[in-house]
């Protein structure tokens, strides 16, 4: 009996890397020319428990390609940058790394969509390039929602799509002496904290008004790098 189900178990597990393979090659294949060696290349190289999660990132990719298909000439350019500049294709397989070592589809979202953004952005230096993706890398979830909030206007915020869905992640608790709350503050402190020493804000605490924070001119760089308005409505 412990036989069979041991065979079972492996036909399982079989069929679910054929799946992953196909859902990889059929996400591959949305982005034209690059797709095929994609997903040959991901499906050689790349350990099976990792390749559900650049699945994601390619389907978000691929969202961010399709958002665009009517803008041939934009999207022709992005096809020849990626396949023929060695550092848009290192910063490419870049953010395949990076996107196999989250779980989380916002993350995966804001590679996808930096990444496709960032091929086009001549105005900024390749290694400028490769050093945003990598902050971003660095960022957690809450933390990469906390640097959206700072980035948004205070006195719209409340109001927004944003506020609405994510408000619960980033709004501080105000009730004193209860433990969870403290927690709950203690935790957006350390995020906070993070986005202070990665240079992307500045945090200060007025003994009258609370902690206050903003966004510093490399955090609006990295804002604007993530913020995807339809996707975070």
């Amino acid at each position: 009996m412990a036989l069979e189900t041991e065979i079972l178990d492996e036909s399982s597990k079989d069929k679910a890397l054929e799946i992953t393979r196909s859902v990889i090659s059929i996400a591959c294949g949305s982005i034209p020319i690059i797709g095929t060696g994609i997903a040959e290349a991901i499906n050689f190289f790349i350990p099976d428990n990792r390749k559900e999660r650049i699945v994601s990132f390619i389907k978000e990719l691929a969202g961010c390609i399709s958002k665009l298909e009517r803008q041939i000439t934009m999207l022709d350019e992005w096809k020849e940058k990626i396949t023929k500049d060695k550092q848009d294709a290192l910063l490419f397989e870049n953010a395949i790394l990076y996107s196999m070592q989250t779980e989380s589809k916002i993350k995966h979202h804001c590679y996808a969509f930096y990444i496709f953004n960032a091929i086009m952005n001549s105005d900024i230096e390749d290694i400028q390039k490769e050093a945003v993706l990598k902050i971003i890398s660095l960022l957690n979830e809450i933390e990469v929602l906390l640097l959206i909030y700072l980035g948004q206007d205070k006195y719209l915020f409340a109001e927004s799509d944003f506020h609405k869905k994510y408000g619960k992640f980033v709004d501080r608790h105000s009730a004193c002496g209860n433990d969870a709350d403290t927690i709950f503050n203690a935790m957006q402190d350390s995020y906070l904290n993070n986005l202070v020493v990665y240079g992307i804000a500045t945090a200060k605490n007025d003994p009258e008004k609370g902690p206050s924070s903003f966004l510093l001119p490399y955090g609006n760089i990295v804002y604007e790098a993530i913020f995807d308005e339809e996707y975070f409505k």
